[in-house]
């Protein structure tokens, strides 16, 4: 891989790209699948025959998964089992996300596993888990989570600087 995988260079790989698609893929390793994808107007994909999850780089709009509309924003992760139908609509012009297919072909059907099972210590993954997926609807919505900077201070007095979607 010559360049990193940051919005910036995904989408100037997606402006370069031929065909005039909405999407770039741009790493593949086993079953994992990572692009950018971009579609202007209208999105007019198909439901996907493995799991997918999107991350919401930039832009505003609405997310109809499973027949579930939900608004999303910069920063969501949204997560679609394999085989729902979905799309956004009335989106912003700047809309881009990060789109990453895994698993097998239908998806992956198994419980979660526990910590142990993936070799990670003691303790169970849904106890530690922000969001257990076993149980959610085909329309899960994760949100990135608000900071408190604590009393006085606000993400403009800091030196670092801050990813867009926490500004």
């Amino acid at each position: 891989m010559k360049e990193r995988l940051t919005p910036h260079h995904a989408l100037a790989a997606l402006a370069r790209s031929e065909g005039n698609l909405p999407f770039v893929e741009l790493l593949a390793h086993g079953t994992l699948s990572v692009e950018m994808y971009r579609p202007v107007g209208q999105d007019l994909q198909t439901p996907h025959t493995r799991d997918e999850v999107y991350v919401v780089v930039s832009g505003i709009g609405e997310f109809v998964n499973g027949g579930q509309r939900k608004p999303f924003e910069p920063g969501e992760l949204l997560f679609v089992p394999a085989g729902v139908e979905h799309r956004f609509e009335n989106f912003s012009d700047d809309f881009a996300t990060w789109v990453i297919f895994y698993g097998p072909e239908g998806g992956e059907k198994s419980k979660a596993l526990s910590h142990r099972e993936r070799g990670w210590g003691e303790g169970t993954a849904k106890s530690r888990c922000l969001y257990d997926m076993d149980s959610a609807a085909p329309s899960s919505t994760l949100r990135a989570p608000r900071i408190n900077y604590g009393a006085g201070s606000s993400p403009q007095k800091r030196r670092e600087p801050l990813p867009r979607f926490l500004k």
